[in-house]
């Protein structure tokens, strides 16, 4: 529909100036609606699975072909997640009449991406999903540099030239992969991969660590600062971007590598049931570890210096929400015995969460004026919720995370206590200079129809806090996401290297 809507634009030229003016922000909020309706039908589709033993799952192919698609409960609750990210991302621009003149061919082009971003969510080929990221990290550079129009000096290039080197990373780990699982099924991956050196395997792991979730949290970062319209144009890309990705790199990690019976681990003697991957689990968690140590320091520093709250002075929150992440991946495929699965599905859900509301948060406060005082007091209380959210402070999303994993936690030595710590230093940190930091973030001249963008961020912090209040009752539907994850486990393999 997007693709023919330029040619629909010429013949409405001579209607009122006004209604035309209308007419141009209609693909961004066609963005919203097509977002939201994902988050909708997806979470309709997985309340209507049941908890089998093994799952529901439905694949999707050509005739005489081999399977392309799977979708499953995870898959579903991915694909939820991507679209409220998708929705919230464009509702700025759209609210902001951010690039109206050549909106409806960049909204065309961020509709072609999610597109790409779902055939990668769901591919059960790994040749399928290294063509989806590669032609997704494509049309992300592409679509900065139309916006951009940087000069071709080095620190204008620093995107592209980041976006180039984790696609050459994540290319490489997603070749290496499909060669050691002889071009196999991600489903039936795992037979063939349970034989493989465990130096191949951990050095696949650490390539898609670097190539997948690299530009997730690199691009979060690089933008969480910018606040120009070419910014606010680009956030959508970058969200569908960070969601997919880190979304297809759990589902390939769980289904290529499960962990072995722990029978099978103690006849062979093997010191972890993740014996093949254990190496770079290990370097996630002290990684994740670090991040949320560097951020809530970064954020001290600041509190206590009282430093001028500029733009990027909450630059650090990006740093501890990627913490959470990777301790939340690590930590959740580890223990996915002991509740792991479910600690992982509330730290992946609270990182797209919080990341998206202090995103959009910046980018609408940055467009009200102080006469839109009621506008203004929505956006802040957004910020707020997800600050406390972050704090782990019950019942919140990270709060009911961190419940699942601590016991996980304590089997793998991660210092628990520490990582509550860290994040309520976080949280006082930045609610010290948020006051401040909100008082500078104003326009003086109000922009027409801005105030509608209040509304995205506002719901999805709402959404948090109240999927935390009923995270008890959602049990079954983490038990039904989880089954869906662990749809194989080792018990005798051919051989053990």
């Amino acid at each position: 529909m997007l693709a023919i809507f330029p040619l629909v634009l010429k013949m409405l030229r001579g209607i009122p100036a006004e209604e035309y003016a209308q007419t141009l922000r209609a693909p961004a909020w066609f963005a919203v609606v097509i977002g939201g309706s994902l988050s909708v039908l997806s979470l309709a589709a997985l309340g209507g699975m049941s908890p089998p033993a093994g799952g529901d799952q439905v694949f999707v192919g050509l005739p005489f072909t081999k399977t392309l698609l799977l979708i499953d409960a995870y898959t579903l609750w991915s694909n939820a997640i991507f679209g409220a990210v998708l929705a919230v991302g464009a509702w700025v621009p759209a609210a902001r009449r951010s690039g109206v003149a050549s909106s409806p061919f960049l909204f065309s082009a961020v509709m072609l991406l999610a597109w790409l971003a779902q055939l990668m969510l769901f591919s059960s080929r790994l040749s399928l999903t290294l063509a989806c990221w590669l032609l997704l990290l494509i049309g992300v550079a592409v679509l900065w540099f139309v916006l951009f129009r940087p000069r071709w000096r080095w620190h204008d290039l620093e995107v592209p030239l980041v976006l180039c080197f984790v696609a050459i990373l994540g290319c490489c780990g997603l070749v290496w992969l499909n060669r050691l699982a002889h071009g196999d099924s991600l489903v039936n991956a795992w037979s063939l991969l349970s034989i493989a050196d465990p130096r191949a395997t951990n050095g696949v792991v650490l390539l898609l660590v670097l190539g997948l979730l690299g530009p997730s949290v690199y691009l979060t970062w690089w933008i969480w600062a910018r606040r120009d319209e070419q910014a606010m144009l680009w956030l959508s890309a970058v969200l569908l971007l960070g969601a997919v990705a880190q979304s297809t790199f759990v589902h390939i990690i769980f289904l290529a590598f499960p962990p072995v019976s722990q029978a099978l681990a103690t006849a062979s003697h093997l010191s972890s049931q993740f014996f093949l991957i254990d190496r770079t689990l290990g370097w996630m968690t002290a990684w994740g570890l670090l991040a949320l140590l560097a951020g809530s320091g970064w954020l001290a520093y600041y509190a206590i210096m009282r430093s001028t709250p500029r733009v990027e002075r909450l630059r650090p929150l990006a740093l501890v929400a990627a913490g959470v992440l990777l301790l939340g991946i690590s930590v959740g495929l580890q223990g996915q015995q002991h509740g792991g699965i479910t600690g992982l599905l509330w730290l992946q859900l609270t990182w797209m969460g919080i990341t998206s509301v202090w995103l959009a948060a910046g980018g609408m406060l940055s467009a009200l004026s102080p006469a839109e005082q009621s506008e203004r007091t929505t956006v802040k209380i957004a910020c707020w919720l997800s600050l406390l959210v972050l704090m782990a402070i019950p019942p919140g999303p990270v709060y009911h995370g961190l419940a699942a994993l601590w016991e996980p936690m304590k089997a793998l030595n991660v210092p628990g206590m520490l990582v509550v710590f860290t994040l309520v230093i976080a949280g006082l940190s930045v609610a010290a200079v948020l006051p401040r930091w909100f008082a500078q973030q104003v326009v003086l001249t109000p922009r027409p129809g801005a105030a509608w963008g209040i509304i995205g961020p506002f719901l999805l912090a709402f959404l948090l806090i109240t999927l935390g209040m009923f995270g008890w009752h959602l049990a079954p539907l983490m038990e039904t996401i989880g089954h869906s994850l662990q749809q194989q486990t080792l018990t005798n393999l051919p051989h053990l290297p």
